[in-house]
Parts: structure tokens; sequence; C-alpha cells
């Protein structure tokens, strides 16, 4: 045997050696998952405490504005970096894309409602109600938890998507 296979199978022994020891060997004795306890009978005392002591905790002026900015909605979106390009047999159409190749470049792929937020994601981005679709010239109009209703921002066409035509 050459001393690259000695190597390989000395490792194989090892880690068989290994395997069967873990196999084999007792199991250490301790709480089983699942059980609380007298650990777990402590925390809960010590959570309540500290939750407790936060609440009497004064928030500066600086807090207030992160959790007031947080919320708010961004004026712009600073992730973009520049201008979108329009692919090319959209350029030679007169009044932009029609309705059924904007239906084709748009891919629903979820809905989200957390609180009294609901969210859409289409083509990978999160979008509200309200919110304009930059490509396109479309915004969301309405969501529901299956179908999201795109209209043009002057409020001329309207294009339906469902999670159901996203599946096929």
């Amino acid at each position: 045997m050459t001393r690259r296979e000695q190597i390989i199978v000395v490792t194989m022994v090892l880690a068989a050696v290994y395997g069967g020891y873990q196999v084999l060997a007792p199991k250490a004795r301790g709480p089983k998952p699942g059980n609380p306890s007298s650990n777990t009978k402590n925390l809960t005392p010590f959570a309540a405490e500290v939750i407790g002591k936060m609440r009497k905790l004064d928030s500066t002026p600086t807090d207030a504005y992160v959790i007031a900015r947080g919320n708010s909605a961004w004026p712009d979106n600073p992730f973009f970096q520049g201008i979108i390009q329009q692919p090319e047999e959209e350029k030679k159409e007169e009044n932009g894309p029609s309705m059924e190749a904007i239906r084709e470049r748009l891919n629903f792929s979820g809905f989200l409602q957390i609180g009294d937020k609901t969210l859409v994601i289409i083509n990978g981005l999160e979008y509200e109600t309200g919110e304009v679709l930059m490509e396109y010239g479309y915004f969301v109009k309405s969501i529901a938890p299956r179908q999201v209703i795109i209209a043009k921002t002057d409020g001329s066409d309207a294009i339906s998507l469902t999670l159901d035509d996203m599946d096929e």
C-alpha cells in the first residue's frame, strides 16, 4: 500500500471506532429533553424580574427616535443604485409593454400578514398596498392571501396575479 492509502485506511478505522464508541457507550444521565427541571423552575421568576425592570426603564430621546423612524416609510430605497434597463423588446413598443408581457415578468411568490400589515412578494421584493413597482409603473391596488391586483398608476389597466398561476 502507498503512504496515501495507509493514511486513508487509518482515518477510516479511527472514524469507525469513534462511531462505534458513540453508539455503544453508556449515555450520560441528565434531564431528558422536554422534562422541566429545577433550572427552568428558577428561570421563570428571573425572567419576570428582568421584564419588570425593563418596563421601569425610561427610554432616551434617541431610543424614541429610533423606534419612530423604524416603522415609518422610507422616502428612497437605500439599496437601489441606478436606472433599471428595459429589455430591447420593451423599448421597441410605443405604448410600453403589453399587459400580458408584464404579467409574464411578474412573479407573485408570497403573501405575508404581520399584525395589521399585509405584504405581498413580487419578484423577490415585498410591497404593501399602494406601493409602486418601480420597473413597470404599476402599483399594488389590493392584496389577498392568494391574489394581488396590480394597476397602472393612472388607474387605467389592472392585472390580477394569483398564487395558483405561479404553481404551473
